[in-house]
């Protein structure tokens, strides 16, 4: 009998660990529906349209290259909602991304993460989140990271 009991508590354990580790998707998702939140997705085929006109010199190439873009903005949410966001990007599962950006502050989330595969990043995602403003961006594409590195490059001057 205290076997059975362990058991059902230790998959009791793992059940409720598994569950509060949620991936960024699932907490875009989640949070997309709340009052206040503002949440948007560019189709393909308007980002297709939208990047055919800007010259390549311009970062062109690297507009093509990104196949969707979802923006979540909870700037407008009620503090309750701003701070449970707060709490699953804290807690989020951070597996197969490799961190560009970090900050941990116990009132303030930020995050720059890339999926990169081979010679590509595959999805870059920025997840920014205090007690007043809450944000995330994911952009999804085949990006050469040499295009990644010559726009940071371009621009480092601007950031500093």
């Amino acid at each position: 009998m205290k076997k059975n009991y362990f058991l059902t508590i230790a998959i009791a354990a793992i059940l409720v660990g598994c569950r509060s580790s949620k991936t960024y998707s699932d907490i875009m998702n989640e949070f997309r529906s709340e009052n206040g939140a503002e949440y948007f997705s560019v189709p393909t085929a308007l980002l297709k349209i939208g990047t055919a006109a800007i010259p390549k010199s311009d970062g062109g190439k690297l507009a093509r290259s990104i196949s969707a873009v979802r923006v979540l903005d909870l700037s407008d949410c009620s503090q309750s909602v701003r701070n449970r966001f707060l709490n699953r990007i804290a807690d989020a599962n951070d597996e197969g991304y490799e961190p560009f950006v970090q900050t941990n502050e116990k009132d303030e989330q930020t995050r720059v993460l890339m999926r990169v595969d081979d010679e590509y990043v595959r999805e870059i995602l920025i997840a920014s989140a205090d007690r007043a403003d809450c944000q995330m961006v994911q952009i999804k594409g085949k990006i050469r990271l040499e295009d990644v590195q010559q726009i940071v490059d371009e621009n480092i001057d601007k950031i500093k």
